[in-house]
């Protein structure tokens, strides 16, 4: 009886050794993934923009805000896809790659991230509404973007213009290389087209302000 007993405990103390050595073994790491800004085209024909513009960090709802890459799996149903994320928070990671491709376009005299003290005429906000692949019964898997986005008068604390851009794309294949490559291109659309309609909409503020408007002011 006494060596049935010490048997049993022997077995005992292994199955809970066993079982803290699964708690705390090391989880899978997580591959880790960036975006990328667009290529421009050469625009030499497009006038400076003299404003001083400040990119405000983005704001995100529903779970936008993190590393993790968000599915909708249904309407009500979101979650988020295993085993991959952004290299850094999704809204540290927009804002930038609006900041580059600003810059990269050189249209303007002056742009910079919008924090505390920094002088500037306008700053632009963004807002990420929907960001994240979708499951659809007919095409597979899309990747869904929709940010709304608004240029703010930072003397007069108001709004001038508001846009909401919204895009999907097929990602043509399930599979995380698929998936990652569909969320670069749709980036890719929304920034190209977030750089046209701010360079046209700051002439549209001066000239709605009593400004004299250039000559060769650019069109959408």
């Amino acid at each position: 009886m006494r060596g049935f007993l010490h048997s049993l405990t022997t077995a005992i103390l292994l199955l809970m050794i066993s079982g803290c050595g699964s708690l705390l073994s090391t989880p899978a790491p997580n591959d880790l993934y960036q975006l990328t800004s667009p290529t421009l085209t050469e625009t030499a024909s497009t006038p400076k923009v003299l404003w001083r513009f400040g990119i405000d960090y983005p704001d995100a709802i529903g779970g936008l805000h993190a590393k993790r890459i968000a599915i909708r799996e249904s309407k009500n149903k979101v979650g988020f896809i295993q085993g991959i994320r952004w290299v850094e928070p999704l809204p540290e990671m927009l804002q930038t790659l609006i900041l580059e491709t600003f810059e990269q376009s050189e249209y303007f005299t002056f742009v910079q991230r919008q924090t505390i003290g920094l002088v500037t005429d306008y700053i632009l906000q963004t807002e990420i509404r929907d960001y994240h692949v979708i499951n659809t019964d007919q095409t597979g898997q899309q990747v869904h973007l929709r940010i709304q986005a608004k240029l703010v008068d930072r003397w007069k604390k108001s709004v001038f213009f508001e846009k909401t851009f919204e895009y999907r794309i097929p990602t043509g294949a399930r599979g995380k290389p698929q998936i990652i490559a569909a969320f670069d291109q749709v980036t890719h659309q929304f920034l190209q087209n977030l750089l046209e309609w701010v360079v046209v909409s700051s002439y549209k503020m001066h000239c709605v302000e009593g400004q004299p408007c250039l000559k060769n002011e650019p069109t959408e």
